[in-house]
């Protein structure tokens, strides 16, 4: 395989249900680009054999895209480590272009709570387990963010308060990573729903990709990684078009305690990334 058949990568990173699949979704959609989800993903970039595969069986595209918010935080350590992972992996990351999506951390919140996992929500299966086993195997987080989980215990909403900590934790390493200098752009996901055009166009452009009018219909055509009615990994579904629906829900699901307290958490990230001033 030649060079310029290579297809070359880039990373969809961001806080769980923050649009990482919507987006993965949309850009799967252009012509020029492979996307993958989380299962080939984190099964790709582990295996040198794997990724050999998917580089072969992609190379008449521009890009492969792998979407990976387990890794958010990661990029710049030498061995990355993760709760669903049983050994750490070597980091594979190589200073190529990163889409962080962010989003209203009350909104992320909501979806944490009510997302189903096997036995119970997304939140205490997978979010504050995350929390506490970071908590456990990191000095380096314990330092950072040992003094909010002790404001969390006296919290009267506990969950909401480890939930708005795991938000916190990924979209802190943003401006990490602008300081390192890695190539990245920020997208906001109420940007995307809002302005999709302008909002792709942007991505399009970042990537030095043509625009694809494709990217505007993902719903209408087939995924991968989708089940047979065509639901994502995290039960996104893939024939619904870009919609504001979910903008703003915390205002009907959330108390006035709760929205406090995650506040309380949170607040000077949000005011990092724009949401309040």
């Amino acid at each position: 395989m030649s060079v310029r058949d290579t297809p070359k990568r880039f990373f969809i990173i961001g806080c769980q249900r923050s649009g990482t699949t919507l987006l993965r979704l949309i850009l799967e959609s252009h012509n020029d680009i492979a996307c993958l989800d989380e299962s080939r993903s984190y099964d790709a970039l582990g295996n040198d054999s794997k990724m050999e595969e998917l580089v072969n069986k992609h190379c008449n595209k521009t890009y492969i895209g792998f979407k990976i918010p387990r890794f958010t935080e990661q990029l710049d350590k030498q061995n990355i480590f993760d709760y669903g992972l049983e050994n750490s992996i070597k980091n594979f990351y190589r200073n190529e272009p990163l889409i962080f999506l962010t989003r209203d951390v009350r909104d992320v919140v909501c979806s944490m709570r009510t997302l189903q996992g096997n036995k119970d929500s997304w939140l205490k299966e997978w979010g504050i387990p995350i929390i506490k086993f970071w908590q456990r195997e990191s000095n380096d987080f314990k330092r950072k963010y040992g003094n909010y989980i002790t404001r969390i215990e006296e919290f009267k909403s506990y969950e909401m308060g480890m939930a708005a900590l795991y938000w916190k934790f990924k979209n802190d390493s943003y401006q990490i990573y602008e300081d390192l200098g890695m190539p990245l752009i920020k997208i906001k996901y109420e940007d995307l729903v809002t302005s999709p055009e302008n909002t792709l166009e942007k991505i399009v452009k970042f990537l030095d990709l043509r625009w694809d009018v494709s990217l505007l219909s993902h719903h209408l055509i087939v995924h991968s990684e989708t089940d047979e009615r065509g639901f994502t990994i995290g039960n996104t579904d893939s024939h619904m078009p870009i919609s504001t629906f979910h903008l703003h829900r915390y205002k009907d699901e959330l108390s006035d305690l709760e929205i406090k307290e995650i506040m309380e958490i949170s607040k000077d990230t949000m005011k990092l990334l724009n949401y309040i001033m």
